[in-house]
């Protein structure tokens, strides 16, 4: 009896140290999906076909990135840009992405979807540090490539792309910041997942968001649904309100964490028309290029 009471203890204490170990191997992929994500993009299906341009450009590093540049609706658009930075269990063009495109757009502004290294038909492995230098590598493009002032850029984030999004806010100017579904940090998320286990210590991701959110000045949204099991709401609202932004909004929307611009378009694309205005009303004292419209965006991306 006694030997089965010492072996238990250390059965446990086997299994433990082995969860240790998964979790830290399997880390990367728990992280980022992008062995889900990767391969040839997919043309956006009807009846949600925005006219787009793939583009390619390098980050910091050299690693061949690719996005789609995807025009305003009207010739008189807005002239505003938004950089959109995806989830990650999908590309630019899968699931609802071309959907999101659709609507977007049609508030005005242009778009650029990216997709991070190892995403896509974007080359090398995906990192923390490589996604945002990335992200850096995308604005810049925006800025270099198309004439966009730094006022007339929104940056986006989506779940796992608000981390980055507030990375890229926290270092460059830029209009706006709109993030959906934001998390504080990556060992937050994953602290209470996994009570049993030492994930703060063992977190080789940080993505902290939280930290960074005094360093947010410019105007700032914040869409996050009470429904979504993924993200919890409460970080939403801590992010908010630890942003130093004089002008900042916390919008509550319905529909989960990845579709809640389909179950509640309404009330998200109010919102994010009201940012474009903003945003808008701002850049207007400074001496703005001329909007693009589809022909001119599509010429310009064909000569890289």
């Amino acid at each position: 009896m006694k030997k089965v009471l010492i072996g238990v203890p250390a059965v446990l204490l086997v299994l433990w140290l082995a969860a240790i170990a998964y979790l830290k191997f399997a880390e990367r992929t728990l992280v980022f999906h992008a062995a889900l994500a990767a391969g040839p993009l997919k043309e956006p299906a009807p009846p949600f076909q925005p006219p787009h341009t793939r583009v390619e450009f390098a980050s910091a590093d050299g690693t061949k990135l690719v996005g789609w540049v995807i025009p305003a609706t009207r010739a008189d658009s807005s002239g505003i840009w938004v950089l959109v930075c995806h989830g990650n269990s999908h590309n630019l063009s899968q699931l609802e992405e071309p959907e999101f495109y659709a609507y977007l757009r049609a508030l005005g502004v242009n778009i650029l979807a990216f997709d991070y290294r190892g995403f896509g038909e974007s080359g090398g492995e995906p990192s923390e540090a490589g996604a945002y230098a990335d992200a850096h590598a995308a604005y810049e493009m925006i800025r270099s490539k198309y004439g966009a002032l730094p006022k007339q850029v929104i940056l986006y984030g989506h779940s796992l792309g608000t981390g980055i999004a507030v990375e890229l806010a926290s270092s460059v100017e830029a209009g706006a910041l709109v993030l959906q579904a934001p998390y504080t940090s990556v060992p937050d998320l994953g602290a209470p997942r996994y009570p049993w286990l030492p994930v703060r210590a063992l977190a080789g991701y940080s993505f902290g968001s939280l930290e960074r959110m005094p360093k947010i000045t410019q105007p700032l949204l914040v869409m996050h649904s009470p429904a979504d099991s993924t993200i919890p709401l409460a970080m939403g609202e801590a992010l908010t309100k630890a942003a130093a932004s004089a002008n900042k909004r916390f919008v509550p929307i319905a529909g989960g964490h990845n579709i809640a611009f389909k179950i509640d378009s309404a009330t998200f694309f109010r919102a994010f028309r009201e940012m474009v205005g903003t945003v808008r009303s701002a850049a207007t004292t400074a001496a703005t290029p001329p909007a693009a419209d589809s022909a001119a965006l599509s010429s310009r991306a064909s000569r890289g």
